[in-house]
């Protein structure tokens, strides 16, 4: 066959091969290669052909003798790769990608594939190395940039994702797996309103993708829109009803919409789905209502909990790593915070819960369970750490972050850790003036670690109960003494935990047996709190009082009112002819307590306009309306912190009910400090006396008085700092550690 020949017959075996006509094709190149038996090219296209037609051992041969033939070729190199993959000889495609790359260091697909394998066995650092090493040379290739930055984003390396992922973006604006990647970092990230658009755009792309669906549920529901969320995820779930994590989210969707049933329901079918995965079996085992229909309900979910509670210890296994794994993430992910919100004492069940968790934790990072001592530090500073995730615009930074920047910097050195990715103002104040910060939301061992090297005297937790993280740090021996601010104002459950640094206002006497922790009593309120003085529109509760009724407010969270208190607040409405204003925490769970609430007011004989649902308003609007309100209405069991913090600040009169536990007497101490008594009652039957008095009048200018005048002294938190600081200085002697 002559020159001329062998030129035509292989543009027709090319032509045919890129028409799909692989039969003829491949006969051409096995005739081409009779007469050119030393080409490597044409080895290397007839291999290529025989993996186009799923014949892997053909196509493995025919590039191993185009390689043998043409040393160092890249492109037979890394198609040789993709074949042994495939073939599931990961180690052999492993070494083709890398021969690929030493003999021609810039050939992106070599580093990409080898990207992929290397991620897809686990080596994280290997893939994040060759897909940068593509993206060297191809620096806009999406399908790197995409790989690269959810890698770093799996890996909670947020700020370093977000560059590859936005170029991604950038470069392919009309691709919805771009948008969406970006969405799944900014949930991450919390910057939700973004991340919610993004997804929502992705999902609008290509509507019959899940994941993005799932996004914007996930998303919705994290702002607190769950109607939204919970519409998203079952269009996601329709798309895919065997999916066990995106189940998993639209249980917490329906949760936090306050359908426990139907939560319950879909955990059910997320375990028969992942038998095997933890998270979900204790989000069902410890699943409480949000908005109780009944007393009985509440007694009987106490009873659930107890049982499922009793059955995730009895069947903990730790004897894998596997085991271990799926455990920790369990622990690292559920919390029963609603359970204090529930009528009862449940420092048993706090105590129970802690230990399951401590035994995880313990199991995961066996060294960061066992007891140090710090070394002597005669004349130096006292070593302090600080734990939140809630170190921003929040209740507990409010509260506490003038104990972190109050702190004399002669007598101590202050170490921050901030485990949420989110970041603003107070955030960026804390990280100015401390000494160390480290902020992000990283994996729990790498904070740990840190910690314990950090070799601090004194670690203190601000928010244990609030984040299932910083349970699982707790329950670990970061530092010779331990210590919990009470951001959630329980016990921790934790014998990690040496001192529980409660409010000497707050505490009653017998207050020690409350704690598994050593009870410290700090002086007033045990904290420094910051008063809202951003001026505010408050037309919103000048709005609600203009017709004259009484205008009762109760801001507390609506899982807090307990169904054995509406009777009363019933009570009140009809007897005042008031109007009882309640704030929206969703459609649905506003739905389901303004159901149970109106029964009662109907049993009362209240109108229907005694009740009134008021949108979320910003904070200092929503702190500039409270002044207009007759009466603030705080609930039992659980008593207002933050919000009573506010209307008393404005102006306004507390009505509350004081327990005998802490979380019960938050408002009530502060009404003690002011010298407002009257404004405490004991009882439902008292408070209800003393609301329908003062709707009338009795007292309440009086009240309003002793507020406005006295107000000053609950933002005065320079004794507590004094005390939180002695406590520090004193607790870092050796004999005051205790072992975990």
């Amino acid at each position: 066959m002559n020159p001329q020949d062998l030129q035509r017959l292989l543009a027709t075996a090319q032509l045919q091969h890129r028409s799909g006509e692989l039969a003829q094709a491949e006969a051409c190149y096995l005739t081409l290669l009779q007469a050119l038996p030393d080409n490597a090219d044409l080895w290397h296209l007839a291999g290529v052909l025989a993996f186009q037609q799923g014949r892997i051992a053909p196509a493995v041969e025919r590039y191993e003798k185009a390689i043998a033939l043409k040393p160092g070729f890249g492109q037979a190199l890394n198609n040789l790769g993709i074949a042994h993959k495939l073939a599931g000889r990961l180690q052999h495609a492993a070494d083709a990608f890398a021969a690929a790359l030493e003999a021609e260091s810039t050939y992106a697909p070599a580093a990409y594939n080898l990207g992929l394998l290397r991620e897809a066995i686990g080596d994280e650092p290997g893939a994040e190395l060759a897909y940068r090493t593509a993206l060297a040379s191809r620096p806009d290739w999406i399908a790197a940039l995409a790989n690269l930055g959810n890698l770093l984003r799996r890996a909670r390396r947020l700020a370093e994702a977000d560059a590859p992922l936005t170029r991604a973006a950038e470069l392919a604006p009309n691709d919805a797996d771009a948008a969406g990647n970006v969405a799944l970092l900014r949930i991450d990230q919390g910057r939700l309103a973004e991340a919610r658009a993004l997804a929502e755009r992705a999902a609008s792309l290509a509507p019959s993708s899940a994941a993005w669906w799932e996004a914007a549920g996930s998303a919705a529901r994290l702002q607190g829109d769950v109607d939204s969320a919970i519409a998203h995820l079952e269009r996601a779930a329709a798309l895919a009803p065997d999916d066990a994590a995106l189940l998993l989210e639209l249980a917490l969707a329906q949760e936090a919409g306050a359908d426990t049933e139907a939560a319950r329901t879909t955990l059910s079918r997320v375990n028969t789905l992942a038998p095997d995965w933890e998270r979900p079996r204790w989000s069902e085992a410890l699943l409480l209502p949000r908005v109780a229909a009944s007393d009985s309900q509440v007694i009987a979910a106490l009873r659930s909990f107890d049982d499922g509670l009793a059955g995730l210890a009895s069947t903990l296994r730790l004897d894998t790593p596997t085991d271990v794994d799926g455990a920790f993430e369990a622990a690292s992910s559920v919390l029963p915070f609603g359970l204090h919100y529930l009528a009862g004492e449940h420092r048993e069940r706090q105590d129970r819960f802690g230990d399951l968790v401590a035994r995880i934790a313990r199991a995961k990072f066996p060294r960061l369970a066992l007891p140090f001592a710090a070394p002597p530090r005669h004349g130096q500073r006292v070593r302090v750490g600080f734990v939140s995730s809630h170190l921003r615009e929040h209740v507990v930074e409010r509260y506490f972050g003038r104990f972190i920047l109050e702190l004399d910097p002669a007598r101590f050195e202050r170490f921050v850790w901030s485990t949420s990715g989110v970041v603003d103002a107070r955030t960026r104040a804390i990280q100015a003036a401390v000494e160390h910060f480290q902020g992000g939301e990283r994996e729990v061992g790498v904070i740990a670690n840190e910690i314990r090297e950090a070799s601090l005297d004194v670690l203190v937790y601000l928010d244990i109960g609030l984040d299932p993280r910083s349970g699982v740090l707790a329950s670990l021996r970061l530092a010779p003494v331990q210590a919990a601010l009470p951001g959630h104002p329980v016990s921790t459950g934790l014998d990690s935990i040496d001192a529980f640094l409660g409010a000497d206002a707050i505490e009653p006497p017998n207050a020690g047996d409350h704690y598994r922790e050593r009870l410290v009593r700090l002086p007033g309120l045990g904290a420094w709190p910051h008063r809202c003085e951003e001026a505010g529109d408050g037309r919103w509760a000048q709005a609600l009082a203009a017709d004259g009724r009484p205008l009762f407010l109760c801001l507390q969270n609506l899982a807090k009112v307990p169904p054995s208190f509406d009777e009363t607040l019933a009570r009140i409405a009809a007897a005042s002819g008031g109007r009882l204003a309640f704030f929206d925490r969703g459609p649905r769970l506003t739905r389901r307590f303004a159901t149970r609430l109106r029964a009662a007011l109907a049993r009362h004989g209240a109108p229907e306009s005694a009740l009134h649902i008021e949108p979320v308003h910003r904070h200092a609007d929503f702190v500039a309306g409270l002044a207009h309100a007759t009466l603030v209405l705080d609930t039992p069991g659980f008593s207002g912190g933050g919000t009573s913090l506010d209307a008393l600040g404005a102006g306004a009169a507390v009505l509350t009910l004081e327990g005998d536990r802490a979380r019960s007497r938050q408002t009530s101490a502060m009404l003690r400090l002011l010298g407002c008594e009257g404004l405490v009652a004991a009882g439902y039957e008292a408070y209800g006396d003393r609301a329908i008095a003062f709707a009338r009048g009795e007292g309440l200018d009086e009240a309003r008085g002793k507020i406005a005048a006295a107000a000053p002294r609950l933002f005065d938190g320079a004794a507590a700092l004094a005390g939180f600081a002695d406590f520090l200085q004193d607790a870092h002697a050796p004999a005051n550690a205790r072992p975990a």
